[in-house]
């Protein structure tokens, strides 16, 4: 289980997406020494941002693909209620033509 530094049930309204790194983010100082992660070069930030980048895609795909499928449900909800809707007006129609048959 991952630890978090905050607690998300503080914020009750609010959808929090928290993206952690899915590799570490481990880089080796200069000739090799260790501190790569406080060894704030230009390269080393390039890096990280792309990795970032790519963690933030990658989670943003797992939720689009959802949503997308929710906003399809709810329009073929809508069609779905407006033939529902047609239908009922043409079955008044046709009692009424029935019962004047009568």
């Amino acid at each position: 289980m991952t630890v978090s530094l905050w607690d998300r049930r503080a914020f009750p309204d609010t959808t929090i997406l928290e993206i952690r790194p899915r590799k570490k983010l481990k880089q080796t100082g200069e000739e090799g020494k260790s501190g790569g992660l406080l060894s704030f070069t230009s390269a080393h930030i390039d890096t990280w941002r792309q990795q970032g980048y790519e963690d933030t895609m990658l989670a943003m795909e797992h939720i689009r693909k959802p949503l997308e499928a929710r906003q399809a449900l709810t329009r073929s909800e809508a069609v779905l209620q407006k033939s529902l809707e047609k239908t009922e007006e043409a079955d008044l129609a046709l009692r009424n033509a029935m019962a004047r048959i009568k």
